[in-house]
């Protein structure tokens, strides 16, 4: 006996599983994979209008909101969440 044991022992194994009908069923053959659609390409005038159309709602969106969007304090600081002083951590 030369070479691995674990292999003659696998091997040992293998045959008689495979003579009692123990084994790993054989498996069919996959399908074949679908044909490739390639989808139809869209009109190109309707896409470009469409995309302006998009751009210019956003843009008009964007100059309604003004300055206000960006300003997350009022006039006397950050509203909410009420300061007692100093705490001690822990206490």
């Amino acid at each position: 006996m030369c070479g691995n044991p674990f292999r003659e022992v696998g091997r040992a194994v293998r045959s008689v599983t495979g003579a009692l009908g123990l084994g790993a069923p054989d498996m069919p053959a996959p399908p074949p994979p679908p044909d490739p659609v390639t989808p139809a390409p869209a009109p190109v005038a309707q896409n470009r209008q469409a995309q302006q159309a998009a751009n210019d709602e956003r843009r008009r969106r964007q100059r309604a909101s003004g300055q206000q969007s960006t300003i997350l304090t009022g006039p006397m600081g950050a509203m909410g969440g009420d300061v007692a002083g100093k705490t001690l951590l822990g206490a």
